[in-house]
């Protein structure tokens, strides 16, 4: 089963850049977490997003929805989200 995902706020910025930013930067932290880059979903939703903590949730309700053993379940990251709100199944 594949779950796509856009990546979310952060997905462009790497984790050296993130982590100083964390530090010394951290309303930039705060304001990008809740700027997706796709569209305005809302600051709780674009959060989940930015931590991609909402594809932690879509594996467990797959799991439990769908059956699947947790191996047979990938997240990709598609920055243009042509996938997103799909699912695929492999196999």
């Amino acid at each position: 089963m594949i779950l796509t995902a856009s990546g979310g706020a952060f997905r462009d910025v790497p984790k050296e850049e993130l982590a100083r930013k964390c530090v010394e930067e951290p309303e930039w932290v705060r304001a990008k977490a809740t700027t997706h880059p796709n569209w305005d979903m809302g600051a709780k939703i674009t959060v989940d997003s930015a931590t991609m903590m909402n594809k932690g949730l879509e594996v467990i309700e797959a799991h439990y929805l769908f059956g699947a053993d947790y191996d047979d379940i990938d997240v990709v990251i598609h920055p243009q989200v042509w996938g997103e709100k799909r699912m695929g199944i492999r196999g």
